[in-house]
């Protein structure tokens, strides 16, 4: 079974949380707007988007099949991709263009 990913995306295509594994898309999805649900009830996220600010209720859910046969193979580039990922927001929050830094929660 390929690997699969989906992300939870704001209107401006930020990933506000992703996931990827061995599956059947619909069930990832499934599971992954359920952790959103759980996640900004426990406010363990916010329900906004930290760097532009948009609400929960304007996010997408998108899912796509990788290149990748299994977790193994896929693991160097979801890392690769996450650390990109963490130093463009850390950057945002650093120099005060993120929503979470113009809020005081960067």
């Amino acid at each position: 079974m390929p690997v699969v990913i989906v992300q939870a995306l704001c209107p401006s295509r930020h990933c506000i949380l992703a996931g990827a594994q061995e599956g059947e898309p619909k069930e990832l999805e499934w599971m992954l707007r359920t952790q959103i649900e759980i996640l900004v009830a426990r406010n363990a996220i916010n329900a906004h988007c930290g760097l532009c600010g948009a609400p929960k209720r304007t996010w997408t859910y998108e899912v796509g099949v990788t290149k990748f046969a299994t977790m193994e193979e896929a693991l160097p580039e979801i890392q690769r991709l996450e650390a990109e990922q963490l130093a463009l927001r850390q950057a945002m929050l650093d120099s005060g263009r993120a929503y979470d830094a113009q809020r005081g929660k960067g």
